[in-house]
């Protein structure tokens, strides 16, 4: 397919291992890269998911036409790198106009050897991802669609692939981060009301930030981490967050989800949203939310749902207002611990 219009950055494309190629321009770093096409209906946030571990060996779609007017800056990476194989684009800002932005996004992708794709049709691609599901791709500098196909066609897919270790930290470390304010930047938790450990399978940023704003002092653990381990420093609770690949070759995940006591509440991933009219943390008089145990013929790589505290005495109702606590599938973006009232 031709380019959408014409532009003097050097030419690329996208192959996909099904044959269909896209012609666009180079964005970022030049050279060639595959991985898994994936596509994100985000307005916001490039920056963000680019840097997402979940995002890991997957080349990301933005569906949003124009992309990168507010730049880049260091304080956004939800990780210590950007962790996407690459990123295609419908139109890149050629001006930035945003107070927080240090460089563009082109710069920001060529800092980081990123490839990048832009100028493409990206509704056909999102449709044709939506109806024949995510494909294996190739970003290719240059005009050699044929190399360009079989790169696509050499990549392994994502099925079996342990990117949890991959992703995870090598060492604990503690959190004390909170939340970005104009004129101060980030927080610091000054007095935490509980300990949670947080297993990182892919853990982002922001996810620690909202834990240490509603007092919870954190101490983040390799994937692999034994549950003995954990036990050890006898938390208030044990988070367990999301990240990129196959979960079905992680057998560390159930261990550390069976591995505890009863002293130590269990947490899915999740939105961690207050309440209307109540300050940002969990709810008043409450401990953190616990995570049902996971019961037999629920799949070992995710908790079984989530339980949300009543009045005190009350028996827990389910965070979805007293319906069913439902399972929570492998393929579940997140699980909601706290929800706004509806």
């Amino acid at each position: 397919m031709a380019r959408l219009f014409d532009d003097t950055r050097p030419p690329a494309l996208l192959a996909l291992a099904d044959g269909s190629v896209f012609q666009g321009v180079s964005i970022g770093a030049s050279g060639s890269i595959c991985g898994e096409v994936v596509f994100n209906t985000a307005l916001t946030g490039y920056q963000e998911i680019l840097s997402d571990p979940s995002y890991c060996r997957q080349i990301v779609t933005l569906t949003y036409p124009h992309i990168g007017n507010v730049g880049a800056n260091p304080e956004d990476d939800e990780s210590s790198r950007v962790y996407a194989a690459g990123l295609i684009v419908r139109d890149l800002a050629r001006c930035v106009s945003n107070f927080r932005s240090t460089q563009s996004l082109d710069e920001y992708l060529i800092d980081r050897s990123v490839v990048g794709l832009a100028g493409i049709d990206t509704r056909r691609l999102t449709r044709l991802l939506r109806d024949k599901g995510s494909q294996a791709g190739a970003i290719v500098t240059g005009g050699d669609e044929r190399s360009a196909v079989q790169l696509a066609r050499s990549f392994p897919g994502m099925a079996g692939l342990d990117l949890a270790k991959v992703v995870s930290a090598r060492e604990p470390y503690d959190w004390s981060e909170t939340g970005w304010q104009p004129g101060r930047g980030y927080g610091t938790l000054s007095e935490p009301r509980w300990h949670v450990v947080a297993y990182d399978f892919g853990i982002k940023r922001n996810i620690l930030r909202r834990l240490a704003e509603r007092g919870c002092r954190v101490t983040v653990v390799p994937a692999q981490t034994p549950a003995g381990e954990v036990e050890r420093m006898r938390p208030d609770g044990v988070f367990l967050s999301n990240g990129p690949g196959d979960p079905e070759p992680c057998g560390y995940p159930s261990g550390a989800g069976s591995g505890f006591g009863a002293r130590a509440d269990h947490f899915a991933e999740s939105r961690l949203r207050s309440r209307p009219g109540q300050p940002a943390g969990p709810l008043q008089g409450h401990p953190p939310v616990p995570v049902r145990r996971q019961p037999a013929g629920v799949p070992s790589h995710g908790p079984a749902g989530v339980l949300l505290p009543g009045p005190p005495g009350s028996q827990p109702r389910s965070a979805r207002h007293r319906r069913p606590v439902r399972p929570v599938r492998a393929t579940d973006a997140a699980t909601t611990l706290v929800e706004s009232s509806r």
